[in-house]
């Protein structure tokens, strides 16, 4: 949130615990900084943000968690604001409104071990890359997208990205995360289903009913036999070669994220978030201490592409605010980061 003291100057006050070592919450602690770069998932943000709401006003709120709230209310107004004008309260509600309307894609993985002389074994070899066995494989079975790369532990494995699914795949798959947000093998008996459901059902989404195509040089119809990655999957997973599974949910808990779909283009609501930095040009009235970064904030739909862009977007807007928006403080390609789109506030 914002505060203001006596004298018009303004801070964003924080309100943050930290974790002993025993793994015990603090009591909160209240720390007031210049600026503010909000870098963390959409869900996050939107839980950090609305306990002051968004009139732009000053107002006594009790700040932190249930039973682990500071002891006295401070006077703070909302951290994300578009206008100085205390009754614009639909201004002022955009941004908000905006980060909880992010249309964000569910998304997993499950990732494992595999030996690289049994994975080889299976895997077609690619002609045009030295005969080397396939690494990456895009499936419609359920299985996703997945591929290997060389382990950096032992060269005598791979890191194997089993599956990574999005949107419809993940949800149907999501009754079968057993321990959110990991579904892990953690030692005695292997086999234990309580370790297994999640590489089960990836196993037997792969190997049901999804057949090699096979081929004919005498236009008969091949007699087809079982996918190869359904065999690698089965066989490897019998004999021990495939090992270490962990699955995880992007979506399970606050502090995770997937990815969003929208572009700026696509929602006004997507390009509201993306321009926000904007506001550092009316730095001396709006007196706007936070800023947004993360891919959800992004040009792009997502990925580590639209973290640097929105990173890139949220430095120049502090350096701008810092200099009571002043533009000409940034080198001349930087300043398009404030100046070529249209500003929002």
């Amino acid at each position: 949130a914002h505060s203001d003291n006596e004298a018009g100057e303004t801070s964003a006050v924080v309100v943050y615990y930290r974790i002993t070592d025993t793994g015990e919450e603090q009591t909160p602690n209240v720390d007031k900084f210049d600026y503010v770069i909000l870098a963390t998932t959409p869900k996050q943000v939107n839980s950090m943000i609305r306990r002051v709401g968004f009139n732009n006003v000053e107002r006594e709120v009790y700040l932190g968690d249930y039973q682990r709230q500071i002891p006295l209310p401070l006077k703070v107004r909302p951290a994300l604001v578009l206008s100085a004008q205390s009754d614009e309260d639909m201004t002022n509600a955009q941004v908000p409104v905006a980060i909880s309307q992010i249309h964000m894609m569910t998304s997993s993985k499950i990732f494992a071990t595999i030996k690289k002389s049994a994975y080889d074994y299976y895997a077609p070899k690619h002609p045009e890359f030295n005969n080397e066995p396939i690494k990456a494989i895009i499936s419609d079975s359920g299985l996703g997208t997945s591929f290997v790369i060389p382990s950096k532990v032992d060269p005598n494995y791979y890191s194997f990205l089993l599956s990574y699914a999005c949107s419809v795949d993940t949800q149907a798959m999501q009754n079968e995360l057993l321990k959110y947000p990991k579904n892990i093998y953690e030692g005695g008996n292997r086999t234990d289903p309580k370790h297994r459901q999640m590489i089960n059902s990836i196993i037997n989404r792969t190997i049901r009913d999804i057949l090699d195509p096979g081929n004919s040089s005498n236009g008969e119809k091949p007699k087809q036999k079982r996918w190869w990655l359904g065999e690698l999957l089965s066989a490897t997973d019998k004999d021990g070669s495939l090992t270490d599974f962990i699955s995880y949910d992007w979506t399970t808990h606050h502090t995770s994220g997937a990815y969003k779909r929208d572009l700026p283009g696509d929602y006004y609501n997507a390009h509201l978030l993306f321009r926000y930095h904007t506001h550092a040009l009316k730095a001396k009235t709006l007196k706007n201490r936070f800023f947004l970064a993360g891919e959800s904030y992004s040009h792009l739909g997502g990925w580590i592409e639209g973290a640097a862009m929105s990173s890139i977007n949220a430095v120049c807007g502090v350096i701008v605010a810092a200099n009571q928006g002043d533009v000409s403080k940034l080198n001349t390609l930087a300043q398009q980061v404030m100046t070529t789109f249209d500003p929002v506030a």
